[in-house]
């Protein structure tokens, strides 16, 4: 399975804000049942704290996390789930 990961979630570890043990342990549960991947909306949100793309591909990559282009496809798909989400009311919970 392939587990994309949002910007809010890294920020979080990296800050060691509240929740960040608890979003921690999600990424090593999410990473032993496949691969973390950031899309390139992600990538943009984390570069202004790095110096250098490879600066932050590396940091992402000692996490065992990868830079995956979206595709259109799936980026429509994204977007209709959100769209579910949205309507349905539904909580994220840690």
């Amino acid at each position: 399975m392939i587990t994309g990961v949002d910007s809010s979630v890294l920020w979080t570890v990296f800050n060691d804000e509240p929740g960040a043990a608890a979003w921690s342990r999600k990424l090593i549960e999410a990473s032993g049942e496949g691969q973390l991947v950031i899309c390139g909306v992600v990538l943009a949100e984390m570069a202004p704290v790095f110096d250098s793309t490879e600066h932050v591909l590396n940091t992402l990559e000692s996490l065992s996390i990868r830079f995956d282009p979206i595709n259109p496809h799936t980026a429509f798909e994204a977007g209709q789930l959100f769209k579910r989400y949205r309507q349905e009311g539904v909580r994220a919970a840690i």
